[in-house]
């Protein structure tokens, strides 16, 4: 049995050495003289090396160059590494240009020479940090671009880039100045502002920040000049606002969050997308909005604003608000002054009693017009035209459960559809003249369910229901027939503007 196994063992050592002779190449050498085969350093890694000794460095000529040791200054004022033309790649190897010694650099990397002649070039990969002024200053160059560079603790700004430039999976933190300073049509993504004295992102036009973050900032988290974009951004616990946004820009997904100036403030013609404002403002300061709308023609769909010190929404412009919701604010859900519009909104639990003496769902000035928008368990009234107002129309809207009036206004507004239940005070409370109710429901109100104040006039009140409240029209108003038939039947085919208040 052992000689069979010894004996195969052998037929295969056998067949492999065949094969091996087979595929065995010619032993003999080429003709010629022997020459080495391995390459050299050059030629492994062709990137002209930076060391210490070249302190401060000049680069002049286009080409690759890599960092092969930590940078620190000789003397105090210098400039680590200047650029003073276009082409060049520069990768600091994971390495840093360090200003903690004796010395301090003045510029960590620089980009020198006339506005715009310098550029196409990329700097990347390794830290800055203690240079007395800017870590990254290529404001002069264009096409630039900036990857994984951290600076920190730099005298003036971290990061300001030239026109047409990219910054990517950047850092800047503590620094004397901007984070990041952006020049028109830069695009930054997925860099991080932190601590820094002025603003975390300073943005001239068209420029846009993606998947970005802007943390406890001295002024504000992001600041934008006309047409930027911004989607998927976060600003939290800057000291000023958390996000600025100038005329024409967008932004699309962000979130500000414990700001203590508010949570975005934004310019004419801005849109907003699917943002929220949480936790924003000072109670020390006495505001700080979720959303304050200062321009005209401003569009905000799908927003959330929660819990903010100061309204929800504060709008002195216009603005058109779809989809958008405010709860548990310190002041109203919305302020809107005058000729807003809102769609499918609501507001709920806003207003605090102890810190304000109001909380409203909607405050409104003249010639806001609502639809399909509800009002739910704030403060004070959940629709409120305010003092003076002309022009408001409600159309299908929903006020119930709040601490004051469903719906009060004042002149020359339109209630039409509405339904205002369980409020703490009136259903519908009618202060002035020439205003118009059709179509209203309003029962088990604690107090009317509609009632105009003595002295109003010229009224129109038609085809309302009201049940388990009273109904209280002065005199001098037009008001359709009042039928206490539950059913509404008695007479509706003699007068089409009956009002339907059953016996309670």
């Amino acid at each position: 049995m052992n000689s069979k196994r010894i004996g195969a063992a052998l037929l295969v050592v056998g067949m492999v050495g065949a094969a091996a002779w087979v595929q065995a190449g010619d032993l003999t050498p080429p003709p010629g003289p022997v020459t080495p085969t391995f390459r050299t350093l050059n030629e492994l890694d062709p990137r002209i090396p930076i060391r210490q000794s070249d302190v401060p460095m000049v680069i002049s000529e286009p080409g690759s160059y890599v960092l092969v040791e930590p940078l620190e200054p000789t003397a105090a004022g210098q400039v680590a590494i200047t650029i003073t033309t276009s082409n060049v790649t520069l990768d600091l190897n994971s390495l840093a240009i360090d200003g903690t010694g004796a010395f301090e650099f003045e510029t960590g990397i620089l980009m020198d020479g006339v506005f715009g002649t310098l550029g196409r070039s990329e700097i990347r990969n390794g830290e800055i940090r203690d240079c007395t002024g800017e870590g990254v200053n290529t404001l002069n160059a264009t096409n630039m671009r900036i990857v994984d560079i951290r600076v920190y603790s730099s005298g003036s700004h971290g990061i300001n880039v030239g026109r047409f430039s990219e910054v990517d999976r950047c850092n800047a933190s503590g620094n004397g100045g901007f984070g990041f300073r952006g020049h028109d049509y830069v695009r930054f993504s997925e860099c991080t502002a932190f601590g820094n004295t002025s603003d975390g992102f300073s943005l001239a036009r068209d420029s846009k920040l993606v998947n970005c973050i802007a943390d406890a900032n001295d002024g504000n988290g992001i600041a934008t000049e006309e047409r930027a974009s911004i989607e998927d951004t976060t600003a939290t616990a800057n000291a000023l606002v958390g996000i600025v946004l100038q005329d024409n820009s967008i932004a699309r997904g962000c979130v500000a969050r414990w700001n203590t100036g508010g949570g975005f403030t934004v310019h004419d013609a801005v849109m907003l997308k699917d943002c929220v404002a949480t936790e924003n403002g000072d109670f020390e300061l006495i505001g700080g909005s979720g959303f304050f709308i200062q321009g005209d023609g401003v569009t905000l769909n799908g927003c959330l604003a929660a819990e903010n010190v100061g309204q929800g929404y504060r709008d002195s412009g216009m603005a058109t608000y779809i989809d958008c919701s405010a709860s548990f604010n310190g002041r109203a859900g919305f302020d809107v002054d005058d000729g807003g519009s809102l769609v499918n909104c609501s507001a709920r639990g806003n207003g605090d009693a102890i810190k304000f003496p109001a909380g409203e769902g909607f405050k409104l000035g003249s010639n806001v017009s609502l639809k399909n928008c509800v009002a739910t368990d704030n403060i004070d009234a959940g629709f409120f035209f305010e003092f003076g107002s002309e022009g408001g129309i409600a159309e299908s809207c929903q006020a119930s459960g709040n601490g004051f009036y469903g719906f009060w206004f004042s002149n020359l507004t339109t209630l039409r559809g509405n339904t205002s239940t369980m409020n703490s005070g009136v259903g519908f409370r009618g202060e002035g003249s020439h205003n118009v109710l059709i179509g209203n429901q309003a029962f088990n109100n604690l107090s009317a369910g509609i009632e105009f104040a003595a002295g109003a006039t010229e009224n129109v009140i038609g085809q309302n229901v009201v049940s388990f409240n009273a109904f209280s029209i002065p005199a001098m108003n037009y008001v359709g027939t009042i039928d206490t038939d539950p059913s509404g039947a008695n007479s509706l085919d003699d007068d089409p503007w009956t009002n339907v208040v059953p016996a309670n």
